[in-house]
């Protein structure tokens, strides 16, 4: 019997290791000039845009635009991804500019943490942006040629530390920054002079870039 009984409890341990969720599997990081997954190899990520966290709060009815749930999930997955891009809104996440309470701070928050763990559980990556911008005392409805001073840094900075724990998600500075003068005039736009935080966007090479990035001056040469 006791032999039984070993032999039951081994196979129950082995079957909780072999049944790690999807989610278990995720981790990424950078490996000097490429992502790698959780086993250290080189991963490349594919997926859509899942739209609707940008507006649907600042517009009033709603966290999202459109079902969130396991259904949706799983059809997004027949597309054969392994990455998903949530919007969000600096507003919203930040709860200010006329947003409505129940839509915007701890809220918002919580509603974007749970599509994110469902999505994870999927075992699908996910990349956050900030979306949309505006200047303070105005909603953030739409997409301007860059982030704002005003309230771009307070989210990022709560945005950073509210995922620092997570492998299981990325984030892009902005979408589609655009700008005659290139990275350097968005830096010097988007920051006060002095502000060390400009120091964190890189140099991309970009020259003359206007109408969304689509038309740019091939990038400087190196030196």
């Amino acid at each position: 019997m006791t032999r039984f009984l070993r032999i039951v409890v081994l196979a129950l341990c082995l079957g909780a290791i072999s049944a790690r969720s999807p989610a278990a599997a995720l981790g990424l990081s950078v490996s000097g000039n490429h992502l790698v997954d959780e086993g250290g190899q080189p991963i490349r990520l594919l997926g859509v845009s899942r739209s609707g966290s940008e507006y649907a709060c600042a517009e009033g009815y709603g966290f999202f635009d459109g079902p969130t749930g396991a259904r949706s999930i799983r059809a997004m997955k027949r597309w054969g991804i392994n990455a998903v891009r949530l919007p969000l809104n600096p507003d919203c996440w930040l709860g200010i500019d006329g947003v409505k309470p129940a839509l915007g701070g701890a809220a918002y928050i919580n509603a974007i943490d749970g599509f994110i763990a469902r999505m994870n559980q999927a075992g699908l990556y996910v990349v956050i942006d900030e979306h949309v911008a505006a200047p303070a005392g105005r909603k953030a409805l739409g997409i301007i040629p860059m982030t704002d001073a005003d309230s771009s840094p307070a989210f990022w900075s709560s945005v950073a530390s509210h995922f620092a724990s997570t492998t299981r998600s990325s984030s892009t500075f902005t979408t589609s920054p655009t700008t005659s003068a290139g990275t350097a005039g968005f830096r010097a736009a988007m920051f006060p002079p002095g502000d060390g935080s400009a120091s964190a966007i890189p140099p991309t090479g970009r020259r003359g870039c206007s109408n969304w990035s689509t038309r740019c001056a091939p990038p400087a040469p190196a030196t």
